[in-house]
């Protein structure tokens, strides 16, 4: 897309239920592409982000899934609750995170004997668990640049539509022939629109263009005058030509370009330079002036510009592979100038003898210089190669002889031998006019018509910027049989893409055009994607099956200690234990399951009249493990008949909320201070900048302080001080011990 502009949308054709080859940007590369418009590609890309994240989820289950299954727990409280914490973070990012709380808690809240020491085992087993998170988060964010929703679409692109394939059915170009100049005129805007596209996509690009077209320029000195020596090469590969399947086909170009003073006859000839070409000096052109002549006042109003004539017989020369030569008449001669140019073979200046002999009040409507008759001529050479693989060949006539080329006959036969026949620097320059030279320009853009800024003009740089234009222009001569010979349709011209019925073969459009509006899926990925998606869930759906559907009565094994983590740990199996608990009701059901769940409607509700509450004096039931004797508070609910608690609010399920902690009494609170030693604080700056970190303060040990808890309950206070000072838990949490 760095040499190419916008087509429209009849000239490719989107296809959703046919895949075929198109070349990968920038590559001889080949990927299986649908086509679709590229407002269908923005909700592709969407449905299959969206798969990818599925996908990841499933592989982070199954990654929790062996974290649960070979965690060593080795009887460690922090162990046990950075495995809950682990397993019910539910993504990767959130569990890294709180892993790195752990370690920051083992490391600067943990202590022995009443001393400051850093918990060594939970430190580990954080890092241990963060890194899993951290790995996991890599391999996702990899995986997703990889195969994600934006690698979906392999290019903007799509193939040629065969309908709106043109190209003019040529008559032999017999200057003779009464029809030529009728398929002149016809052909010839269509291809100096070619040329001027070039010309357009040269300025957008032109640092692009000088790093695959290499120029080197040798100037140097003669008799005659100032001289130069141009080399050149570049190299177009099949991708760069939008073929659809030949994208190893590769177009060399090798050239140069030097002056020929030896061209040139002045002697006899007044209003014109004579340029015997090729050393020719009995056959002067002059039967047609126009190739071998440069007028010298007759033009000198006009831009300057160039007239490129090919060797008499240098077709049959290229055919025999000893290269295509073609010369260069500069038309510069006399050109006025307000600044001089002292050396370059075209546009040195000599004094204007209209503004010497000119009286002082009318001097200044002459310039001071003018160009100087006899600028040389240029001899340059061009060879072109074809090649695949290890074949080569030397003429595009060739084609049909390099083995396992992809090429249609239309492209083979018809556009390409007419294309590239002759060095597309020859009909490029021609059709570009009096823009072919950038001297023109300055021409064009100054106050008097009849000036050039000849310091500014310089025979190389015309030189390079039509072998540029030239390189650009051979990229596109496939496609513009959709982009600009279609405008002949209608005229007098027979298309010669028609088959005998009329039609345009399908397989002559092997040729890819590029476009915003459309875009290529590839379809390993399209594939791809929804099968990791389906995998890696069908593992997890059947591995639940055959898990959890059919619980084994064991507690020791791998599969078993994965069973019994892997449900009992979740947070829901976790509320339901925590309930039962406390309550003392065998409310749940699905208590092997992965979700537990009331099936009573009364019992959800929490209606306590046929709730069985077991107080602490109740005999356990053998069938079940023993139970901590719990005692438990009667539930007060305002109403008639019933205890009234003004300071206390319930409810018949458990519920997280804060209570104060007890105030120990003076010989508990002795005991405690000869049994352990305070902790010293944090530095403030550290321990500051950590508590902005991971959000909480650090503890201090004033014992004036109230403290406060987070639990699991199902009665509470309204106010957790008499003042009822404190609103909610972002206005309390700074007193939690």
């Amino acid at each position: 897309m760095e040499f190419y502009n916008q087509p429209g949308p009849q000239t490719y054709l989107p296809d959703r239920l046919r895949w075929y080859e198109m070349p990968l940007e920038n590559s001889v590369k080949s990927a299986k592409v649908i086509a679709v418009t590229s407002e269908e590609a923005t909700y592709w890309t969407i449905a299959y982000t969206i798969l990818l994240t599925s996908a990841f989820a499933a592989i982070a289950k199954l990654v929790t899934g062996l974290v649960l299954t070979y965690a060593q727990l080795r009887g460690r409280g922090n162990r046990h609750v950075m495995l809950v914490t682990f397993y019910n973070a539910g993504s990767p990012l959130t569990a890294a995170t709180q892993m790195a709380q752990y370690a920051y808690e083992a490391v600067f809240h943990s202590r022995k004997g009443g001393a400051k020491k850093v918990n060594w085992d939970s430190l580990y087993f954080s890092v241990i668990l963060a890194s899993i998170a951290g790995l996991s988060i890599i391999i996702a964010q990899t995986a997703t640049f990889l195969i994600g929703g934006k690698t979906l679409v392999a290019r903007h692109a799509a193939r040629a539509n065969p309908a709106a394939i043109y190209y003019p059915e040529m008559i032999p170009s017999d200057i003779g022939d009464p029809r030529y100049q009728m398929v002149f005129e016809l052909v010839q805007p269509v291809r100096a629109a070619a040329a001027y596209q070039a010309l357009g996509r040269l300025e957008a690009s032109k640092a692009n263009v000088e790093k695959v077209v290499n120029i080197s320029i040798v100037n140097g000195t003669s008799d005659n005058g100032t001289t130069f020596e141009l080399q050149y090469n570049y190299a177009i590969n099949g991708s760069d030509l939008g073929l659809q399947h030949a994208t190893e086909l590769v177009y060399s170009v090798r050239g140069g370009c030097r002056t020929e003073y030896n061209w040139l006859v002045t002697a006899g000839f007044n209003n014109s330079d004579t340029y015997p070409l090729w050393g020719n000096v009995n056959d002067t052109y002059l039967t047609n002036p126009t190739y071998a002549t440069a007028k010298v006042d007759a033009e000198s109003d006009n831009p300057p510009w160039l007239n490129i004539v090919p060797e008499w017989n240098a077709t049959a020369r290229s055919k025999a592979n000893r290269g295509y030569e073609f010369a260069i008449v500069p038309n510069t001669s006399h050109r006025k100038s307000p600044v001089p140019n002292l050396d370059d073979p075209w546009y040195i200046t000599e004094d204007n003898p209209e503004y010497v002999n000119a009286s002082n009040s009318t001097r200044a409507q002459y310039q001071p210089y003018r160009v100087r008759r006899g600028r040389p001529p240029v001899l340059c050479w061009q060879n072109d190669t074809w090649s695949l693989g290890n074949n080569k060949v030397y003429n595009v006539v060739d084609l049909d002889k390099l083995p396992g080329l992809q090429l249609s006959t239309f492209l083979r036969d018809i556009v390409f031998q007419r294309e590239f026949a002759a060095p597309p620097f020859i009909q490029t320059g021609n059709n570009l006019g009096y823009a072919m030279v950038s001297s023109a320009m300055d021409t064009l853009i100054t106050t008097a018509a009849k000036t050039i800024y000849a310091s500014r003009c310089n025979a190389t740089r015309d030189i390079e910027r039509l072998i540029q234009i030239s390189f650009l222009a051979s990229r596109e001569v496939a496609r513009n049989t959709v982009l600009l010979y279609p405008t002949l349709f209608g005229s007098s011209l027979k298309n010669g893409a028609v088959d005998a019925n009329g039609q345009v073969p399908d397989e002559y459009a092997d040729f890819i055009v590029e476009s915003k509006d459309v875009a290529a899926l590839r379809v390993k990925t399209m594939v791809s994607v929804p099968a990791l998606c389906i995998f890696f869930w069908g593992i997890i759906l059947i591995g639940g099956k055959m898990n959890y559907g059919v619980m084994k009565a064991k507690n020791v094994g791998a599969r078993s200690r994965h069973n019994l983590r892997m449900i009992a740990l979740q947070a829901s199996q976790l509320y339901r234990l925590l309930d039962e608990e406390i309550s003392g009701v065998r409310r749940w059901s699905g208590r092997t399951t992965m979700s537990p769940y009331i099936r009573d409607i009364e019992l959800d509700d929490g209606d306590r009249d046929k709730v069985r509450v077991r107080e602490a004096a109740d005999t356990e039931r053998a069938d079940e493990p023993e139970r901590s004797p719990v005692k438990f508070l009667p539930i007060s609910v305002d109403g008639p008949g019933k205890e009234v608690d003004p300071g206390y609010e319930s409810s018949p399920f458990i519920r997280p909320k804060l209570v104060q902690v007890p105030t120990p009494n003076e010989n508990e609170k002795n005991q405690a201070t000869t049994e352990t030693t305070p902790i010293a604080n944090p530095k403030p700056m550290l321990s500051a900048l950590l508590d902005m970190v991971f959000f909480w303060r650090t503890h201090t040990n004033n014992e004036k302080t109230e403290k406060f808890e987070l639990v699991m309950t199902r009665r509470w206070k309204r106010a957790l001080k008499t003042d009822d000072k404190y609103a909610d838990f972002n206005d309390i949490r700074n007193d939690v011990g």
